[in-house]
């Protein structure tokens, strides 16, 4: 049975297994050093106040939240009214460069829109064929497209603006790197594979929505995996067990979310696109508020 207390220092709410208990760990908020209460009742005694990265294995997990999406977008819309302009300036700047990343593989996709090329089917069909191209272009740069989530996260987490963190993904390439390829597996196994020998048939204008649905559905467990990444430093394969592990039992909850947080973000595309600047940055807030009332927020840990 599991022993639940309060950090002495921040009071977040933590749980050590029943064969933890009295031992010596650091929060997970506040990175404070403690021992965990001896039983249930017990208190937990503060050994060492301040924000100091714990050693692999030490730090104490929070008691795991609920994924209500109302709550997850009126504690976004919150945060939103304090910091949107910052979330939404690195969300800007993040497109600007994708764009001039993507430039040399879009131009393929433009030809699909002019009339010489949208009217020949064979052309339609090769050029189908490269939607794959584009996708593994654009992962490349995936470590970028995650800098508004650096930016909304230490916003919520410390109320403070920095944009140069924005750029915070490139410090862990690799790591990002891999996620990037792990998020993007489902999409891509299901509908950039069969797409590429299937573009222009029947069968795959009919399977294709479907197949699409059906990769969202198999993101979802893993959607809190960059975050944990952001937030606890952990590894990719650490970070998708964990986020697997916190959505188990929250499944429906976080999928309503997230098809919530998107179409808001739709939403502000439909509205002349001016929308646009209020509803990109609850994108990333949201995201930031649905993984802290499933795991808590440690917060940046440098000072």
């Amino acid at each position: 049975m599991a022993v639940e207390f309060a950090c002495p220092f921040c009071g977040q709410a933590l749980t050590v297994p029943e064969e933890a208990a009295g031992q010596i760990g650091n929060c997970y908020s506040c990175g404070a050093e403690l021992r965990a209460p001896a039983g249930p009742d017990q208190p937990a005694f503060l050994l060492t106040s301040g924000r100091s990265a714990p050693p692999e294995g030490r730090l104490i997990e929070p008691v795991a939240g609920d994924a209500d999406p109302g709550a997850v977008v009126s504690e976004s819309w919150k945060y939103l009214t304090r910091n949107w302009w910052a979330v939404l300036l690195s969300a800007l700047i993040t497109s600007v460069l994708m764009i001039l990343w993507l430039l040399p593989v879009l131009v393929p996709m433009l030809m699909k829109l002019m009339p010489v090329f949208s009217n020949d089917a064979a052309m339609n069909r090769i050029l189908d064929r490269w939607s794959p191209v584009m996708v593994l272009w654009a992962l490349l740069m995936w470590p970028l497209t995650i800098g508004p989530l650096y930016v909304a996260w230490r916003a919520v987490a410390r109320d403070e603006i920095d944009i140069g963190s924005m750029f915070s993904g490139f410090r862990r390439y690799k790591d990002f790197l891999i996620a990037g390829i792990v998020y993007t597996a489902p999409s891509f196994l299901l509908t950039e594979v069969p797409g590429f020998f299937l573009a222009g048939s029947k069968t795959w204008e009919l399977a294709s929505y479907p197949l699409m649905v059906v990769s969202y559905l198999i993101l979802v467990p893993l959607s809190l995996g960059r975050m944990e990444m952001i937030d606890k430093g952990v590894r990719p394969r650490e970070a998708f067990r964990r986020s697997i592990e916190a959505v188990r039992g929250n499944y429906l909850g976080v999928l309503l979310s997230w098809i919530l947080l998107t179409v808001i973000g739709v939403a502000g595309l439909v509205v002349c696109c001016v929308g646009v600047f209020f509803t990109l940055p609850i994108m990333f807030i949201g995201e930031v508020i649905l993984y802290k009332r499933l795991r808590g927020l440690a917060g940046p840990r440098n000072g």
